[in-house]
């Protein structure tokens, strides 16, 4: 292997979105993938520098045979706010030396995830004979992001001679786009001879 080159190298988090907004010490792993001009890993021990605008990280790692190497972001003070994406976004960089012995910069986004809130519109419930109703809920943190991979939501309808259809059960994929703080259902009347209020 040679030294890095710019087109052949890269940063991704495990995580691209994880709960350390409010919850400190949780941890994500940062990957490097250092190429060199040929596209084949760097030589073993290649140093990789890191720096973060949200919580604390490692602050360099050595490129195995493969050319990978990572280090662990700590969710932790300063709570990040990004100047374009606002708050809970973190910017980490990674940076080498290239074969010109100029330094090379790469740069991924984590999504430091807050506390959950939910919100349902309209808060009241009628629906008329024979009918239906459609509901909105969000469902994100304080600051208006998708929460965390994993996380399910469950929507529950008790009533009788009634139904539900929509997103009554969601699981979050890792992700850090705002679609998935917003979702819908249907409430339908199956009996003609009642009203649902």
């Amino acid at each position: 292997g040679g030294l890095p080159d710019y087109d052949h190298f890269s940063i991704s988090p495990v995580q691209f979105n994880f709960p350390g907004y409010n919850i400190f010490g949780l941890e994500d792993e940062i990957i490097a993938f250092v190429g060199d001009k040929y596209a084949n890993p760097v030589r073993p021990e290649t140093a990789v520098y890191f720096t973060t605008t949200g919580g604390i990280i490692q602050g360099s790692t050595l490129t195995n045979e493969m050319g990978q190497g990572s280090v662990t972001l700590i969710s932790a003070e300063p709570q990040p706010i990004h100047p374009t994406l606002g708050a809970g976004f973190a910017t980490i960089s990674a940076s080498t030396v290239d074969e010109n012995s100029q330094l090379i910069t790469k740069e991924t986004i984590v999504l430091f995830t807050g506390v959950a809130q939910v919100s349902v519109t309209p808060t009241n419930i009628d629906v008329p004979n024979n009918g239906s109703q459609q509901f909105g809920y969000y469902v994100g943190d304080q600051n208006g992001n998708p929460l965390a991979a994993g996380t399910t939501i469950s929507v529950l309808v008790e009533g009788e001679s009634i139904e539900a259809q929509g997103d009554l059960s969601v699981t979050l994929p890792d992700t850090q786009s705002p679609a998935w703080t917003s979702f819908s259902f249907v409430i339908y009347d199956i009996d003609t001879t009642n009203v649902v209020k």
